[in-house]
């Protein structure tokens, strides 16, 4: 999980030891690079370290038309974040004047050579206050550079990544992934993702909504039931219970939540009870499986 302190000792580091105070004349030049490029489309990866939280910090893919921002687009989820949290490039060059103008204690950057445009940037504006210091990495400039966010309102299937993301969830704080509101971060915001705000239930791997047969064709063809290899499944590919696994425990996670429906009633199938021993419920998702299988092969 991205921490920000760490990120900020790396790029203060690198600042301090490599880069020197950016000038008026220097600005001016960059700028004016930018500016031939006569860019007014374009897209761009930002992230932002601060000592702040929530979807500030997040890495996103900004996309920019008619010189504003138009939407910003987490890469690590596909999800929307607030573009007015993100900058466009001449707003980065606005802040970097502001940082000349006052002046800050500190001011570095770093150009792209091509485009113009900053790819890193630190502020300290005063060092009398502490843990105001901003720093910004950029990169991927292009007219082309265009991803959508993914709207889990509209295709749940968008928002496997999340589900897969909150299993490494242990207890940190993000307000971006904090699904619940508990002020933390954990396994029951991967739950509350699942069942509440998408609709569904364990079992559910293509995201359609229910959990019929048609999982089990597609997380049995995946070939990653109790194989060799370690931590190399997905909630795509069977690992519900968020283990990183696709394995007997998974089938017993899924029909612990008593969601599985029938093909052809489209009703909930009864779930054995859970004094039951784990082999029995791994017959049973089985049987289920390889008996609707061969209607799709």
């Amino acid at each position: 999980m991205f921490r920000p302190t760490i990120l900020m000792l790396i790029v203060t580091f690198a600042f301090s030891s490599q880069a020197a105070a950016l000038t008026q004349a220097e600005l001016d030049t960059w700028h004016a690079l930018w500016t031939s490029q006569g860019l007014e489309d374009y897209g761009y990866q930002f992230q932002r370290s601060c000592h702040c939280f929530g979807e500030s910090i997040r890495e996103a893919v900004v996309r920019v038309e008619s010189g504003g921002v138009i939407y910003a687009t987490d890469t690590q989820t596909g999800l929307s974040l607030e573009d007015t949290l993100f900058p466009s490039v001449e707003e980065l060059f606005s802040e970097l004047q502001s940082a000349v103008d006052r002046p800050a204690a500190f001011l570095s950057a770093e150009f792209d050579a091509a485009l113009g445009y900053p790819i890193r940037v630190s502020i300290d504006w005063d060092v009398t206050i502490a843990d105001e210091e901003t720093f910004y990495v950029t990169s991927s400039l292009s007219a082309d550079l265009d991803v959508p966010a993914c709207d889990y309102t509209n295709d749940i299937a968008c928002a496997a990544p999340v589900i897969d993301l909150l299993r490494e969830a242990n207890g940190w704080f993000d307000s971006f992934l904090d699904f619940n509101e508990d002020f933390v971060v954990d396994a029951a915001d991967r739950e509350f993702l699942i069942q509440e705000v998408l609709q569904t239930n364990y079992g559910d791997s293509n995201l359609d909504g229910v959990f019929n047969s048609s999982d089990f064709v597609q997380v049995f063809r995946s070939g990653e039931f109790e194989d060799s290899l370690t931590a190399n499944s997905s909630w795509a590919t069977g690992d519900w219970n968020g283990d990183f696994e696709f394995s007997s425990s998974d089938l017993v996670k899924a029909f612990q939540a008593g969601a599985y429906q029938s093909d052809s009633t489209g009703e909930t199938r009864p779930v054995p009870e859970p004094h039951l021993p784990c082999a029995a419920w791994l017959s049973f998702g089985v049987v289920l499986f390889t008996r609707r299988l061969r209607c799709y092969v």
